[in-house]
Parts: structure tokens; sequence; C-alpha cells
């Protein structure tokens, strides 16, 4: 399959509020495509891989990953009159290609039992491609988060204005507390 890529800001933008699905690797955002004059018989790809991903190096090989998972997905619920935005988290690098392709295939399954108009939007919590704790359990997409920024904000010890850095006198060494 050829991928054809979004090139321009307004086109990653045109897609921003269609159907969407995230899981732990990367979230997918698509939306038909309506008066552009691409023939329709393609859909476009828009990757989307920011610095909190890695250094250069790092997020280069992630869009190349991506691209090639997508590339190799045959059969996949992929609709030719879409555009899409693949927007990747750092565990795309790390893992393995044959997850990352099904982690793919079962994603864009989900986009396409969706309607057409998005509005109607699921998150995978615990995707079965989703990277794995040390203990062998699957680490949820957006609880663990949003539970683990709800108890900082909650306990004082982690109070930006209360720890305050300190220099010791004699060693010159800063010291936190």
């Amino acid at each position: 399959m050829a991928l054809v890529t979004l090139k321009t800001s307004g086109q990653f933008k045109r897609v921003r509020g269609g159907a969407r699905c995230a899981t732990p690797l990367f979230i997918i955002e698509g939306k038909p495509r309506a008066g552009e004059d691409v023939p329709p018989s393609e859909a476009r790809f828009g990757f989307i891989v920011s610095g909190k991903v890695g250094n250069a190096v790092v997020r280069n090989k992630v869009r190349r990953r991506l691209k090639e998972a997508l590339r190799s997905l045959e059969g996949a619920a992929i609709r030719a009159d879409h555009d899409y935005v693949v927007v990747a988290s750092a565990a795309v690098h790390d893992y393995p290609f044959a997850g990352l392709q099904d982690a793919l295939r079962r994603a864009f399954d989900d986009l396409s039992r969706q309607p057409a108009g998005g509005r109607h939007r699921r998150s995978v919590k615990s995707h079965p491609a989703a990277p794995r704790r040390p203990g062998g359990d699957v680490q949820p997409a957006c609880t663990d988060v949003v539970e683990r920024g709800a108890r900082e904000r909650s306990d004082p010890s982690h109070s930006k204005d209360e720890r305050t850095s300190t220099r010791d006198p004699a060693s010159g060494a800063r010291t936190r507390r």
C-alpha cells in the first residue's frame, strides 16, 4: 500500500474533531475528506511525534516504524476517502513491531465502527497491546496518569511552592527540601 501523507497544518487541523481511538501507544483521529482535489482512492496519513518522545533520532525512528506498520496492514479497516492523524507516544519506540501492527489494526477497526462525523469518542483503557508493567500487569491508558496527577496535587509534599533548594555553605552543593 502506498502511503500518502498530510503536509500542511491546515490538513492536520481539518482532521481534528473526527472519530478518535486512543491506546497507550498512540492516538488516531480520522475524518472523511470532503471537497479536496485528492482522489478518494487512497487514505492520507499525518504523523505527530512530539519532543516528549525523545531526541530527533528517536522521533524519526518512531515515525518510520509507524509508517512501515501502516504500509504492511493488509485488509485493515482503513477507509480510502479519509484522512488520519496518528499521534505517537514514547512507548512506540521500544514496542515489538508485530504488536504495533496488531494495535494499529485494532484501532482502525474501532475507528471504522464509529460514526463518520466524530463526536463518539472511545478510549481503550486496557488494550491487549498495551505496555506491560514490570509485574506483568497491563498499564492502563489514561486512568493511571490522571490518578497520579490528582494524588500529587492533593499531597502537599509535591507542591512546587513548598520545595526549595538551598546551598550548603561548606561544600557549595545544592540540597532540596
